[in-house]
């Protein structure tokens, strides 16, 4: 896909990569934000992009820390399953800048931005999406869940323009 100019010039500390929609129209563009999980990179679902809508401008986040393990992370997790705080802050709050990037660029409509993580992912839009719903039109959430922060204040009544796709496997043995 060929990469426009403006689109690749978000003001991120973020490493992404991004896919041109493949059609566009009425001059501007929807966009999906992809959350890769723990251990992971950019590259880990950009290969859904071809089963997307085609008018979607595809945007692949690189997670904020590397992983230990390889690949990167949004935070490191503790013995007891919670998160480092600093750390998912810090992944949390890039993230808003990223998409308020996302959402300045002139080809793209941003009353249609939406969110689609994976797993740690899926922790991060959740977490995007519950503070800021309006800045989303809709989550796909997959094999994730809602983690609490101290610093984040869910807005549980303002989530009627905000549309949820939710879908979990039974054979995940960490979340």
């Amino acid at each position: 896909y060929f990469l426009p100019v403006a689109m690749n010039k978000i003001p991120t500390d973020l490493f992404y990569k991004v896919l041109e929609p493949r059609r566009i129209v009425g001059g501007k563009s929807p966009a999906v934000v992809l959350l890769h999980g723990r251990g992971a990179d950019e590259n880990d679902l950009l290969g859904l992009a071809q089963y997307l809508d085609e008018r979607l401008a595809v945007f692949s986040i690189r997670a904020t820390y590397p992983f230990e393990f390889g690949g990167y992370t949004y935070f490191q997790l503790s013995d007891d399953g919670t998160a480092e705080p600093v750390m998912f802050m810090e992944s949390y709050k890039r993230l808003i800048r990223f998409v308020d990037g996302v959402a300045s660029l002139t080809e793209i409509d941003a009353g249609r931005i939406f969110l689609l993580g994976f797993s740690m992912g899926t922790i991060m839009a959740y977490a995007l999406s519950l503070t800021h719903p309006e800045k989303f039109a809709g989550v796909i959430a997959q094999s994730g869940f809602v983690r609490d922060h101290p610093e984040l204040d869910f807005q549980w009544n303002a989530l009627k323009d905000c549309a949820f796709i939710i879908t979990h496997g039974v054979n995940d043995p960490i979340i």
